[in-house]
């Protein structure tokens, strides 16, 4: 028997917040699938915004970032709501850090994680992210489990876009994950009529937590002095005026 192909080095990051046996399997059982199909899985426990930030400022660009947490139209949260992560915050915190690579797939193992408001609100907070797949109702986490492999599967070794990867699973397993396609979803009225409905018309709905501007703003900093200092020399580039005597 045959190995499944490598896949250029590709690598997924795992993220976890449930924090229950549940999980463990399910996340167990996408490390083995990936390492058949080439890519390198790296699994993180994420304990607080401040914490998913932290991981991915690694420098590391992930092709696949999949979510596993309690999910709603607006959050996703840890076990027995220790902490909350709004969908805007999370995608900005995609953004800032430059965490994905080109045509990165967000894959949402959330109830109710394939919301078009899900989705929407990504794009929206940030436009490099292309691809968002999730169930559009609640699974447990065996069928998250088997309905992500048959999408892995269809997307990686079938070559299905995600689109269509995403319609092979219903008609396995009769599970609706949907998938989002940026250059789809941008031209429909549906996302035109939520973008001036939610963001341009109240902006303050969608103003970022503190928490989150704390990090963008740490971000920043950090940027504009790694621009200002020279490499290997430790001295600024644009040194500040001498004090007139």
């Amino acid at each position: 028997m045959s190995e499944c192909s490598p896949k250029n080095d590709y690598k997924m990051l795992i993220l976890k917040c449930q924090n229950s046996e549940a999980e463990d399997h399910e996340v167990c059982s996408l490390e083995s699938v990936c390492k058949l199909m080439g890519i390198t899985p790296v699994v993180e426990t994420i304990t607080s915004l401040k914490h998913l930030g932290e991981i991915l400022k690694q420098g590391v660009e992930y092709n696949f970032i999949y979510l596993s947490a309690h999910g709603d139209a607006d959050v996703f949260s840890s076990e027995e709501f220790k902490f909350e992560v709004q969908w805007k915050d999370f995608a900005n915190m995609l953004c800032i850090t430059d965490a994905m690579a080109e045509d990165c797939i967000i894959m949402l193992s959330c109830c109710r994680g394939g919301l078009a408001k899900v989705a929407y609100t990504i794009f929206y907070m940030c436009c490099d992210v292309q691809y968002v797949v999730g169930p559009r109702h609640n699974l447990t986490n065996c069928e998250m489990s088997t309905a992500f492999h048959i999408f892995m599967f269809n997307h990686m070794e079938r070559r299905h876009d995600p689109v269509v990867a995403c319609e092979k699973v219903a008609a396995v397993i009769d599970t609706r994950l949907i998938c989002y396609d940026r250059l789809e979803q941008e031209t429909t009225s549906s996302y035109v009529n939520f973008v001036e409905t939610n963001f341009e018309s109240d902006g303050e709905t969608y103003q970022m937590s503190p928490e989150a501007q704390a990090i963008i703003k740490e971000a920043e900093e950090k940027a504009l002095a790694e621009f200002m200092t020279s490499s290997g020399e430790g001295k600024v580039c644009c040194p500040a005026p001498a004090e007139a005597e």
